[in-house]
């Protein structure tokens, strides 16, 4: 399936990345990497000078796996960045071939947070 056929899931995600940040509709940055059987995600909110991270929760990661295992071929992505900022959901997408050989999702990951939110600290709320 091509991903323009999966917009209403596309939108659910939007959903669920909202409501897992308390309903918040500004500064949120979700990162996911998926392989078969794995998802690999966090969740940001901006907020001022700091950032917050939120656990996804099941919700959000199932529907990242469902997306993901509806796709084939060349719209199968590794790796999905959305954006919630001003009420307004985007995605962009890092394909298999995107990847550096032998890297690894934690030198991705932060790669990706510090494009969306510089050099600001990461709040990560204790266990």
């Amino acid at each position: 399936m091509r991903s323009t056929d999966i917009g209403s899931d596309y939108e659910e995600l939007a959903h669920l990345i909202v409501e897992a940040c308390g309903d918040a509709t500004d500064g949120l940055f979700l990162y996911a990497e998926v392989e078969p059987g794995v998802v690999g995600s966090g969740l940001f909110q901006e907020l001022g000078g700091r950032v917050v991270y939120h656990h996804p929760t099941r919700d959000l990661t199932n529907k990242l796996d469902e997306i993901w295992e509806k796709l084939d071929g060349d719209d199968r992505w590794h790796a999905i960045r959305c954006r919630v900022v001003g009420g307004r959901f985007s995605a962009e997408f890092d394909f298999p071939s995107d990847l550096k050989p032998g890297e690894s999702l934690s030198e991705r990951r932060p790669r990706a947070l510090n494009a969306v939110f510089g050099d600001k600290r990461i709040e990560y709320p204790e266990l």
